[in-house]
């Protein structure tokens, strides 16, 4: 393998997590995605894998080790580069949200693993727009989840009662 790349753009976008970058300049050594969505990164390499080969490892440093759900799939979009679509379960118990490793091995003919050189930083958020996160938050449409989550600025309001009348006050 010569590189892996994180696809930060894109899947910045698809995560709704473009604004955790605002300012920096690409590329970046580390990926910041939503739980129980994927994700993809590419692996660029002399020529085309045998996919039975790639070996991933997806873990976040615990005392404890934690049993977390993820998946991922591998395809080929061209002869020298590997797309791989990773998801990491919504459930918050198995699987927390924090900073999580990835790294990226090939496995020779004779079973010797070799191991990219780069670990991968993923920081795994929580996702409000998926059921299975306790998160979830089903009582808003997707403007006003948009709104809730996305905006760094907001108005907050109050009620008061006066003389039998409510108010609604902005604070």
């Amino acid at each position: 393998m010569i590189s892996i790349n994180l696809n930060t753009l894109n899947n910045s976008i698809d995560h709704k997590t473009s604004s955790f970058y605002e300012g920096l300049e690409e590329p970046l050594d580390y990926l910041i995605v939503r739980r129980g969505q994927y994700f993809n990164i590419s692996l660029t390499c002399i020529e085309k894998l045998d996919l039975a080969r790639i070996i991933l490892y997806l873990d976040q440093e615990f005392k404890e080790k934690a049993k977390y759900e993820w998946n991922y799939i591998i395809d080929h979009d061209m002869q020298n580069e590997t797309l791989i679509h990773i998801s990491i379960k919504t459930n918050a118990i198995k699987t927390p949200i924090g900073e999580w490793l990835l790294r990226v091995g090939y496995k020779s003919l004779n079973d010797t693993i070799h191991w990219h050189n780069d670990e991968c930083k993923i920081i795994i958020i929580f996702n409000p727009w998926m059921e299975d996160d306790p998160v979830h938050i089903d009582k808003l449409n997707e403007t006003a989840l948009n709104s809730y989550v996305l905006d760094e600025e907001g108005q907050i309001f109050g009620t008061t009662m006066i003389n039998n009348t409510i108010l609604l006050l902005l604070v």
